[in-house]
């Protein structure tokens, strides 16, 4: 998965990032483990995040993934 065009999801806005892509959701709020968009870069994403980026997105994620 990566997002864009061809894969359907866009990460613009939260609405967008919400709605997920071709892949269906990339994140599940609440459980970062489930959440396609955290298992990808865990396994080496062309363009991952840092480990501490990473590790704030699935805080985020396992807290409900609210609006900011």
């Amino acid at each position: 998965m990566c997002h864009g065009g061809t894969a359907g999801l866009h990460l613009e806005t939260y609405e967008q990032a919400m709605a997920g892509g071709n892949f269906g959701p990339a994140i599940v709020p609440g459980n970062a483990e489930e959440s396609l968009l955290v298992k990808l870069q865990r396994n080496g994403h062309p363009n991952s995040l840092s480990s501490k980026e990473l590790e704030w997105i699935e805080l985020w994620i396992n807290n409900g993934a609210p609006e900011m």
